[in-house]
């Protein structure tokens, strides 16, 4: 195979990749917007920063800088919810629903 051809391949894998990622990611902040069960936000915490950091290493691989940038910000968010430094509000899920459609748009 040459290098356009595995060019090309990886990009469509990445791709794939990111439109999962990105339901991911909006799914996890409606439901942490919502509410809900207090019970459940640890694991829909992870679970968004897992997949932030899937999609910053991916990101990486196919050299699109931009959203791994954006990725690598998210999952410092995501960190800093976790470990309690950081309280999502309004302000918050703006900036983080802002930067999943940037990185959707991106792709």
């Amino acid at each position: 195979m040459d290098r356009d051809a595995l060019a090309r391949r990886l990009m469509a894998t990445f791709l794939a990749e990111m439109e999962e990622h990105v339901r991911t990611l909006n799914a996890g902040l409606v439901a942490l917007e919502k509410g809900g069960d207090p019970a459940r936000r640890p694991e829909l915490v992870a679970e968004l920063f897992r997949a932030a950091h899937s999609l910053k290493g991916a990101s990486r691989s196919v050299g699109a800088a931009r959203i791994e940038t954006a990725c690598h910000r998210m999952e410092g968010i995501f960190a800093s919810v976790r470990d309690g430094s950081l309280a999502l509000g309004p302000e918050q899920f703006g900036v983080l629903f802002a930067a999943v459609d940037g990185v959707e748009e991106a792709g």
